[in-house]
């Protein structure tokens, strides 16, 4: 990530909390951090290699699934989901863009750049109140 870009749109917190998240994980459906590093003008997150590329293409390059592949992408999902709420994290943007397949089928969840750890506080509870996401009126 360029380093101007986070600057200019406010976004070292986030990317702060990316880094501490994917270093506390460690989960088969998660993408792995390695390593961080920067120069003067980058950012960088060094990250386990997904050579299938992001669900979303799969998806369109697949069509309609059947029922038991269906079930096996939802199964992978919920259980990177399953495993960031057993640890307090919240992931707050999971879409097909957000997905990236293996060459063994298996899906990883990736950027979690807009997840948030949970904290007990006795104030909040286990909650979050940042709105995340886009506003569609219909």
């Amino acid at each position: 990530m360029e380093k101007n870009i986070v600057l200019k749109h406010e976004m070292e917190k986030f990317l702060r909390c990316e880094k501490e998240i994917l270093q506390s994980i460690d989960s088969p459906f998660i993408v792995k951090l390695y390593e961080t590093f920067k120069d003067t003008h980058y950012v960088y997150l060094l990250l386990n290699y997904i050579e299938g590329g992001d669900f979303f293409d799969f998806l369109s390059e697949l069509g309609i699934c059947n029922t038991s592949t269906t079930q096996f992408y939802f199964g992978c999902l919920f259980l990177g989901i399953e495993y960031l709420h057993n640890n307090s994290i919240i992931y707050r943007d999971l879409k097909p863009e957000n997905a990236a397949i293996n060459s063994n089928g298996y899906l990883h969840i990736i950027d979690l750049g807009t997840a948030k750890l949970l904290t007990d506080d006795p104030e909040t509870g286990f909650r979050t109140f940042t709105i995340i996401g886009k506003n569609y009126v219909i």
